[in-house]
C-alpha cells in the first residue's frame, strides 16, 4: 500500500512538470477526484504551484477559480472588431465645411402680390436657401420656399398688404448633406390694394372727400397740389385705417385743388404705399347744384337745378345700376330733358358743375347733384297714348309722336315769358284750319296752318314773320301765348294731326 502511495505521488509530480511544459490547465480538484475515487479516506499531499498569466490566456480563454473577482479596471474585455479598427485606424471622415454668413438682405421692390429681395453674395457656396412666412397668418412658421444660385429673388403670389418675414442662408453640400451658414432676416410688407371710389362729396367753404375702405392696410396718405404748394403735390395728411372721409377746411373759394390718396402698410421702418393713387380735382366753392323739381313724364327724364356759383357748364351722367356712369350730355343751361326711355326702367342721373382753370384751361368738376328716376309715361296724371304732341317751354322745343314713334322734332317760340306765357297742362286739339287769320288786341296775323288746343285763343301755327326759333327768344320777344313753329314743320304736323289729339305743355 505504501508503494502504491509513493507511485501516485511520483505520477502527480510528473504531471505537474508536464503541465508547465505543455501549458495544460490542470487543477488540484481534478486530481483529488481521481484519488478519492479509489480511496475516500486517503490523505493527498498537494504541491501547489502558481501558473504565469501568459499561460492562463494562451488558449484565448480565461479560467477563474471559484471565488475569484475580476477587476475591470485592471483587465479590459476584448473590443468588437469594428471598435478595434476604429481605435487602431486613422479617421477618413472630412470635417464639416465652413459656410459664410449672408448679409445685406433688403427688399428692392414691394408690389401688391410680390416682393423682390437682394443680398450680398458669399464666395465658394453652392447657392442660397430662402425661407418665408406670412406674419399676418396665425401659426405661420418659416418654410423653405426656394433655392437659388443668384443673389436676388422675386417671391410671387403674395397677399396684398401683408407683412412677410424672410430668411436667406448660403449653403454647401458634402456627402449628400446640406450645411447652412448664418442667416440674414427681414420683415417687409407687400403693397396694399389701391384706394377705390375716391370722390368729392362737397366743395363749399371746405372740400369733403370720401373713399372706400381698403383691407389689410395701416392707413392712408393724402397728397395735395395747389397754388400754396407751388403747384407741387406734397404730403398733406395721414389718416387712420378706420376713416373713409377727409375734410379739408384750409381752402380758398374759386381756387383749384388736386388730391391724391394712397393706402399704406408698415413693417418696422419700412412703409409701402399702394402701387397707384386715386385722384380728385376740384375747385373750392364749386358746390353740387340743388334740385329744382326734377321729374319724369312721357317716358322722359326732366332734370332741373339751381345754378352753381362758379360753374361754366354742367356734365350730365346716367347709370342703370348706380355703379357705372356714362356721360350723356353737356349743357350751359340749368336743365336737361332726356330722349324717350322705357316705361318702368330705373335710371340714376348725376349733374356735375364744371369750370376751366389755369393757362391750359383744364376742365375741373365740382360736387354732383344726383337723383333716381323710375320712368313714367304719364303727364298731369294722364297717359296720352301713342299719338300726341309734346311741348317744353324751357327747352323751346316741340315733338309729335305717331304710333309711338317720333314724327316731328322742331324748335319753337312760346308765349312771352312772365306776361303772356303759354298755358301748361294736358290739352287736346279742338279744331284745325288752313289758312287762317289770327287777330287780337293790337294785332292781326295771317297763317297757313292753325291747330287750336285751348278754345280759339291758343294754338300751334306757322309764323312767317320770324327768322329764327328756339333758344331764349321767348324771354322778351315771345308770342301772345300761341306756339310759333317753322313753316315746313307745322305743315308736316298738320297733315297727321286730328281733333282730339292730346297736346301736353310743361315747363
Amino acid at each position: 500500500m505504501r508503494n502504491v502511495k509513493a507511485l501516485l505521488a511520483s505520477l502527480l509530480v510528473l504531471t505537474l512538470l508536464l503541465g508547465t511544459v505543455f501549458a495544460l490547465p490542470v487543477t488540484a480538484e481534478d486530481v483529488n477526484v481521481e484519488a478519492n475515487a479509489e480511496d475516500e479516506t486517503a490523505e493527498v499531499e498537494v504541491v501547489e504551484e502558481t501558473l504565469p498569466d501568459d499561460a492562463m490566456y494562451a488558449s484565448g480563454t480565461q479560467a477563474f477559480g471559484e471565488g475569484v473577482e475580476v477587476d475591470a479596471g485592471e483587465k479590459e474585455e476584448p473590443a468588437a472588431v469594428g471598435e478595434t479598427q476604429a481605435q487602431t485606424e486613422p479617421s477618413t471622415q472630412e470635417p464639416a465645411p465652413q459656410v459664410g454668413p449672408v448679409t445685406g438682405l433688403k427688399a428692392t421692390s414691394n408690389k401688391t402680390n410680390r416682393i423682390s429681395l437682394a443680398w450680398i453674395g458669399v464666395s465658394e457656396v453652392a447657392g442660397y436657401r430662402v425661407y418665408a412666412r406670412n406674419t399676418d397668418t396665425a401659426g405661420s412658421v418659416l418654410k423653405l420656399i426656394a433655392t437659388t444660385a443668384e443673389t436676388n429673388i422675386t417671391v410671387m403670389n403674395l397677399n396684398p398688404g401683408h407683412v412677410y418675414q424672410f430668411k436667406v442662408v448660403a449653403y454647401k453640400t458634402l456627402d449628400g448633406q446640406i450645411y447652412e451658414g448664418s442667416a440674414s432676416q427681414l420683415s417687409t410688407p407687400t403693397a396694399p390694394k389701391n384706394v377705390s371710389n375716391f370722390r368729392l362729396k362737397s366743395s363749399d367753404n371746405s372740400i369733403v372727400l370720401a373713399y372706400s375702405k381698403v383691407g389689410s392696410c395701416d392707413g392712408y396718405v393724402v397728397y395735395r397740389q395747389s397754388s400754396e404748394s407751388g403747384g407741387k403735390a406734397v404730403k398733406y395728411k395721414t389718416l387712420s385705417k378706420s376713416t373713409t372721409q377727409f375734410t379739408d377746411s384750409k381752402v380758398k373759394a374759386n381756387s383749384p385743388y388736386y388730391y391724391r390718396i394712397y393706402a399704406y402698410r408698415k413693417a418696422g421702418s419700412k412703409t409701402v404705399l399702394s402701387e397707384k393713387y386715386a385722384e380728385v380735382k376740384t375747385v373750392a366753392g364749386l358746390a353740387a347744384p340743388k334740385d329744382d323739381k326734377s321729374t319724369t313724364r312721357l317716358n322722359r327724364i326732366l332734370l332741373s337745378w339751381n345754378y352753381s356759383r362758379y360753374a361754366k357748364g354742367y356734365d350730365i351722367y346716367y347709370s342703370t345700376n348706380n355703379k357705372t356712369f356714362k356721360k350723356l350730355a353737356t349743357t350751359t343751361d340749368n336743365f336737361y330733358y332726356s330722349g324717350k326711355l322705357k316705361t318702368g326702367k330705373i335710371y340714376y342721373m348725376r349733374v356735375y358743375p364744371f369750370r376751366y382753370v389755369g393757362k391750359s384751361q383744364q376742365k375741373i368738376r365740382g360736387a354732383y347733384f344726383g337723383k333716381k328716376f323710375k320712368i313714367n309715361n304719364e303727364a298731369y296724371g294722364q297717359n296720352p297714348g301713342k299719338n300726341y304732341i309734346e311741348v317744353s317751354i324751357r327747352l323751346q322745343h316741340m315733338w309729335m309722336f305717331v304710333n309711338g314713334e317720333q314724327y316731328v322734332s322742331t324748335p319753337i317760340v312760346t308765349g312771352n315769358a312772365n306776361s303772356m306765357d303759354t298755358p301748361r297742362g294736358f290739352w287736346h286739339i279742338q279744331n284745325k284750319a288752313s289758312p287762317c287769320t289770327l287777330s287780337g288786341a293790337g294785332y292781326t296775323s295771317y297763317v297757313r296752318y292753325w291747330m287750336a288746343f285751348i278754345g280759339g285763343s291758343h294754338g300751334i301755327h306757322d309764323a312767317s314773320w320770324r327768322s329764327s326759333f328756339g333758344g331764349q327768344i321767348y324771354r322778351g320777344n315771345g308770342s301772345h301765348g300761341c306756339i310759333n313753329t317753322p313753316y315746313n314743320n307745322v305743315k308736316k304736323m298738320y297733315q297727321k294731326a286730328y281733333v282730339g289729339e292730346p297736346v301736353v305743355v310743361y315747363y
